[in-house]
């Protein structure tokens, strides 16, 4: 997104092949909501013109959807840029879930749509591996519900793809150890065994352990508790209904499903019982940052992190 911006300015400074400093005038872009297209407006004296000429060149170049066309950002004449797509987005869509039959908005009604059938693709593939999806009423937002449940796919097919180099460590162990694959109950029990007392498996082992600890923190802040972490706390009440009734199956599926399933409802509790302990946490403080925190603790190296 940084290196587009820095391409509007670039543009932006050099209109008919004149290179003319960003300090001389005013500059702004929107950009079709559709097509992603951009178009660059400028103003020598008024920020104002800057912004309609913009406006002119999106419309002019797309007569039929006139009111896609949405401001991306804006440079003052001290060569300070402004990014406001975002904050144009939502009130467009806003605007749009107000009034469903407004010119353009079957575009949103179109992205949601879409989004809609994506998120239930991706839920039910958490779900498959054992997993509780985050409620859809954790979040106001589609689209910010959305990227939680794309980060939540994102943890479960990582940490999937670790168990299962894990476990086939195991396995190749058990081979070594003279365990045959045809005598699959014996095979599977040395491979289960082996995972869990040598392998990556006693992480899961403690997580599970340090499950109850967890639960003893929450129930006794749950006073401090706001909306969002109390619906968290409900998912994770639910993954560790799901995980007993996963590790009452044998097979090493159901060992891999157990696995993701401790791991998920440890998480969740660790941000919960973490994340609340400030008294601004309250049932009224920010759901944002206990969103944040549940993201940061799965991606540590994630933006704004």
């Amino acid at each position: 997104m940084t290196k587009r911006f820095l391409a509007i300015i670039i543009l932006g400074v050099l209109l008919c092949g004149t290179v003319i400093s960003a300090e001389e005038k005013y500059i702004s872009v929107f950009q079709h909501y559709e097509t992603n297209e951009q178009y660059v407006g400028v103003s020598w004296t008024v920020f104002f013109t800057a912004k309609e000429n913009a406006y002119k060149e999106c419309a002019k170049a797309n007569t039929n959807s006139t009111s896609l066309c949405l401001e991306y950002s804006f440079i003052d004449k001290g060569g300070h840029g402004t990014m406001v797509w975002e904050e144009s987005i939502k009130k467009f869509e806003y605007r749009c879930k107000r009034s469903p039959d407004s010119s353009g908005c079957s575009s949103v009604t179109k992205k949601f749509n879409l989004l809609k059938e994506e998120v239930n693709k991706l839920k039910a593939e958490i779900k498959e591996n054992g997993v509780i999806p985050y409620e859809r009423d954790i979040i106001a937002d589609e689209s910010e519900y959305a990227l939680l449940i794309k980060e939540q796919h994102e943890f479960v097919i990582a940490e999937k793809e670790i168990i299962l180099i894990n476990i086939n460590r195991a396995k190749k162990l058990c081979i070594d150890m003279g365990f045959s694959k045809t005598k699959s109950e014996e095979f599977s029990q040395c491979v289960l065994t082996t995972w869990k007392t040598e392998l990556m498996g006693r992480k899961y082992v403690k997580m599970q352990k340090e499950l109850d600890t967890q639960l003893a923190e929450i129930e006794q802040k749950q006073i401090e508790l706001n909306n969002v972490a109390i619906a968290l706390n409900r998912t994770r009440d639910q993954q560790i209904t799901r995980v007993t009734e996963v590790q009452q199956s044998s097979g090493l599926e159901s060992l891999i499903k157990g696995a993701l399933g401790i791991a998920a409802g440890y998480y969740l509790g660790q941000i919960i019982s973490g994340g609340t302990t400030t008294g601004t946490q309250g049932s009224k403080g920010s759901s944002g940052t206990v969103l944040r925190g549940y993201r940061c603790t799965l991606h540590p190296t994630a933006f704004d992190c």
